[in-house]
């Protein structure tokens, strides 16, 4: 069921939802708040009720969400190479393995590995 939180928080695509594409909104927010819950979850759970709509709504598809994702990861992937290469340089800068590794958000113990610790 719909509450006025629900319907607020889709504004005007409310009306353009059928009453099936409603009751699936419903659920998908209902999971959303179990899946993550609390303050922690807030991002989480409008990530997930944005895509919900735009999938509910036919702007964006499961291939479209698949390439997103594809070009995410790839770039998370090059910030992690990136990021482990400046904290090895900054060592070498004599930065202590602990900073670079706070700084960097690379693990110490990799850095140690890479460093031949």
């Amino acid at each position: 069921m719909l509450t006025d939180e629900m319907t607020a928080w889709l504004g005007p695509a409310a009306d353009e939802l059928t009453d099936d594409q409603l009751a699936r909104f419903a659920r998908v927010w209902d999971q959303a708040e179990t899946d993550y819950p609390g303050n922690d979850g807030v991002d989480d759970r409008a990530t997930v009720l944005s895509a919900a709509v735009q999938y509910l709504l036919g702007e964006t598809t499961i291939e479209e969400a698949g390439r997103r994702r594809a070009a995410s990861r790839a770039a998370a992937r090059r910030a992690s190479i990136a990021a482990q290469q400046i904290a090895l340089m900054a060592i070498e800068d004599d930065m202590s393995e602990s900073e670079a590794a706070r700084w960097s958000t690379v693990s110490r113990m990799w850095l140690r590995k890479r460093l031949g610790k």
